[in-house]
């Protein structure tokens, strides 16, 4: 586990940056934090790594999915209002995970059973206090600053 730590909403987005342009296709990115924790933030810097112009990216709260597309597809997932994990299968969203031409991003994976496909990245983030977060990842191939 790869622990940092950000200032700001700028300094989030560049982390997510990073972390981006090391990502493999195929990957699936499991989001943990409280509300406002950065969550969103993280994966709009994500975005900008991937190609993607960050203003695109915006928490999906009334939809499950919203789709991507840039050096890799982007499929970013807002599981806050699901209610329960054979509703996130029964709906086939399963099908975009480990997509070779893409990337998953799955906000507030703990309402789903941890679903364990292929190379699978745990990133928690919480406040530390009013504009520090602790970002934690859960991967080998976490950028190293």
């Amino acid at each position: 586990m790869t622990k940092f730590y950000t200032d700001s909403f700028e300094e989030t987005m560049k982390l997510g940056e990073r972390f981006a342009q090391k990502i493999e296709q195929g990957c699936t990115i499991l989001f943990f934090g409280d509300l406002g924790a950065g969550k969103t933030t993280f994966i709009k810097g994500m975005a900008q790594g991937l190609g993607i112009e960050s203003d695109a990216i915006s928490s999906p709260s009334f939809q499950y999915l919203k789709i991507h597309q840039g050096r890799l597809n982007l499929y970013h997932f807002d599981l806050w209002r699901l209610e329960n994990c054979e509703q996130f299968f029964a709906q086939g969203f399963d099908e975009f995970l480990q997509d070779p031409q893409g990337v998953s991003c799955l906000e507030w994976a703990e309402k789903i059973n941890l679903i364990q496909l292929g190379p699978t990245i745990k990133i928690s983030l919480q406040h530390e206090r009013e504009n520090r977060r602790i970002i934690e990842i859960q991967d080998e191939k976490a950028p190293t600053s």
